[in-house]
């Protein structure tokens, strides 16, 4: 026989399998909104990366047409060599959106984030008007006219330690990286150009540099994808100028050599050496740089130097007194013990095991080393230079 009606305790059963059956029924589409929601997030997450530069460095050398040691060579050089003071780190935007994340899923996130993911810090010179378009002295070449700092950013060797990174200072001091460790070749952040095929081209570069002819950036950049030719630079979402993107323009200025009257202006400019430009408002940024004229350093031949046409000591890094050896410190952090002599004392360096190749192939002419006058005939050569600017 059915009873004719529920009893209290049967009531408080069912009651609970009713509710236990919507739980269950209903559960499953938050979740799911959630990992949804939470993915579109990352997707969504604002440009991370911010770079600071603290070394550029200039060689002047040219008519270069054989295969040289291309870490001895160059002719721009950038880099982040002192990590208090320049290196990668992330935006201040970036880490507030991801505040409560742990650092894996922090670092976890620039590969699933559309602004981030595969972006490579690159080195290039660009046109200030487009910046989109690589200045190159024919076809485009890796470590030529591009050149990448470090492997893509949201690769684990790099996205690891930027992620690691502890919060700005109360006083707004922000913490940088400039070494990766890894298996990977490109571990220091640091880039190089070469324009030293032609001394027209590299004249041509100056001038560019120096906002003639084509005016354009020493630019530091952040590359599209992670082909290392491809050309395209990252900018805001809301950019509709070609002139603007993520990352730093450098305007240079070039002088004759210390002591020079007349000749090519082959060294850095010791009292404007660098501009320092914000890419992403075009606007120039507050920052020091020093070129002290005792950061430009002669390049010399070895078989001049034996021919005692100069004099230029092959011996080990020495100094004597405070400004030569802020000279050594910032020489060599674009010139390798291995592969160059400095000496601080005459201003000027030799190559350990590269021959001459820095003056390219003079047929018959000679160097006129520290002639005030100098010109560039047939039968005289100026000599090539090295110049340094530090950031303080």
């Amino acid at each position: 026989m059915i009873p004719s009606r529920l009893n209290p305790r049967h009531v408080l059963m069912l009651a609970g399998v009713c509710l236990l059956m919507t739980y269950q029924n209903c559960a499953q589409t938050p979740e799911d909104d959630g990992s949804n929601s939470q993915a579109s997030y990352q997707e969504s997450l604002p440009f991370a990366y911010e770079e600071k530069l603290d070394t550029i460095g200039y060689m002047s050398c040219s008519e270069i047409k054989d295969s040289v040691d291309r870490r001895a060579y160059f002719s721009y050089r950038v880099g982040a060599f002192n990590k208090s003071v320049a290196g990668l780190t992330m935006t201040d935007d970036f880490r507030s959106k991801t505040q409560y994340y742990t650092k894996t899923d922090r670092a976890r996130a620039l590969a699933s984030s559309y602004a981030n993911s595969g972006a490579v810090l690159n080195l290039s010179v660009r046109l200030r008007s487009n910046l989109q378009s690589i200045w190159s002295q024919g076809e485009l070449r890796v470590g030529d006219e591009i050149d990448s700092f470090l492997p893509a950013l949201d690769s684990t060797p790099v996205a690891g330690p930027l992620a690691s990174l502890a919060a700005p200072s109360a006083g707004g001091t922000k913490f940088y990286a400039n070494y990766f460790p890894g298996t990977q070749q490109k571990r220091l952040m640091e880039a190089s150009l070469r324009f030293y095929e032609f001394e027209n081209v590299s004249k041509d570069t100056r001038s560019n540099l120096e906002g003639a002819g084509s005016p354009a950036y020493l630019t530091v950049g952040y590359g599209n994808s992670g082909d290392e030719l491809a050309t395209g630079l990252r900018a805001p979402s809301d950019n509709t100028l070609a002139s603007r993107g993520y990352g730093t323009g450098f305007a240079l200025s070039f002088s004759l050599p210390r002591n020079y009257s007349s000749g090519e202006r082959r060294v850095l400019n010791p009292n404007s050496g660098v501009q320092e430009i914000d890419l992403r408002t075009g606007q120039p940024r507050a920052a020091s740089w020093d070129c002290s004229n005792s950061y430009q350093f002669m390049v010399v031949r070895p078989e001049d130097k034996f021919a005692n046409l100069v004099t230029c000591n092959a011996t080990v890094d020495r100094f004597a007194n405070a400004t030569e050896e802020a000279a050594l410190n910032a020489v060599r952090r674009v010139l390798r013990v291995e592969d160059w002599f400095v000496d601080v004392a005459n201003r000027c360096v030799i190559p350990k095991r590269t021959g001459d190749y820095c003056y390219g192939a003079l047929n018959g002419a000679t160097i006129t080393y520290g002639s005030a006058n100098c010109v560039n005939s047939g039968a005289t050569r100026c000599p090539h230079f090295v110049s340094v600017c530090i950031r303080r």
